[in-house]
């Protein structure tokens, strides 16, 4: 199904004055107030069942609105881009989370049955596992915008693969990298702001290098070039967030 996401962010208007602690006529103040509608706003999204997601989206504190909104989508129990597409990437964010802690959890437990579940579609799981990969939003959604735009399966399995593989030798090793993974999710912390293009540095020296090699086959050459194209195009995509943003801090 197409969903058209209309969430608008609540809004207070608050009255200034000199008092440090603002009341109504009941003697409650503003500020307990304020917590008062929030709590209720927690308490009302808690009441839209999600089904079998429904113990996985506790903890990502949805809004009322999300809450339907992520319920009209996974009703089906299938997902599409367009339906990933019409979501914010904020929310992209909660609703990956809670696909992925799922998967995590055992209930879908393997990648098979997960892209099964979610009409058969590779595309859905690489952007899924994009936006879910490390705790870094912006690397994270640099990822996820690239498998998005990226329709052949091909491209994208080489352009994951690639990214997988240079944050094993930058940061841990083969061995130990689904264990750093699952660390770096948990805790963050690993500074990945300046990783693409640091890949794309590192690659483009192993091009220049490879095409002063008389003996090197054209193929391997091809392959070079391949990885520069897919570290620039990451580079820009996440200078890109940074700038719409404004935002390049740590784990933005």
């Amino acid at each position: 199904m197409q969903i058209t996401n209309n969430t608008q962010p609540t809004s207070y208007n608050e009255t200034s004055n000199t008092n440090t602690r603002e009341t109504t006529n009941s003697g409650i103040s503003f500020q307990e107030l304020l917590e008062s509608n929030e709590n209720q706003e927690t308490s009302e999204s808690s009441t839209v069942d999600l089904g079998v997601y429904t113990k996985y989206a506790e903890s990502y504190n949805l809004t009322q609105e999300e809450a339907q909104t992520f319920k009209n989508i996974l009703e089906d129990e299938k997902l599409t881009v367009e339906e990933l597409n019409s979501l914010p990437y904020e929310q992209v964010k909660k609703i990956a989370g809670i696909l992925n802690d799922r998967l995590q959890a055992g209930e879908d437990n393997s990648l098979v049955s997960y892209i099964k579940t979610f009409g058969g579609d590779q595309q859905i799981a690489d952007m899924i596992n994009a936006a879910t990969l490390t705790k870094d939003n912006t690397f994270n959604q640099s990822l996820y915008t690239a498998m998005d735009k990226t329709s052949d399966f091909m491209e994208r399995s080489n352009i994951f693969s690639q990214v997988q593989s240079d944050l094993a030798k930058t940061f841990t090793s083969d061995d130990n990298y689904i264990q750093w993974l699952v660390e770096e999710r948990t805790n963050g912390n690993t500074d990945l702001s300046n990783f693409f293009e640091k890949m794309l540095q590192k690659h483009s020296e192993n091009l220049e290098n490879a095409l002063k090699n008389p003996n090197i086959l054209q193929e391997a050459i091809e392959q070079y070039e391949e990885k520069v194209e897919q570290y620039n195009n990451l580079s820009t995509i996440y200078s890109d967030i940074l700038n719409a943003t404004g935002n390049n801090s740590f784990y933005a």
